[in-house]
């Protein structure tokens, strides 16, 4: 019974774990490729802006 309960706790707390990373991970990239693409038009809307 014990063991049950320890082997529901870890699947539970791997599936929660995977959740919470996926999502921080995610929220990692998105802002990394958002600064990227905020560069890109920055620098676009800066060689449009030296003519």
């Amino acid at each position: 019974m014990i063991l049950t309960i320890a082997l529901l706790c870890s699947i539970i707390g791997g599936v929660v774990g995977y959740v919470i990373a996926r999502y921080v991970v995610g929220k990692w990239i998105s802002n990394l490729v958002l600064e990227k693409l905020q560069d890109a038009i920055n620098d676009f809307e800066y060689t449009n802006r030296k003519d």
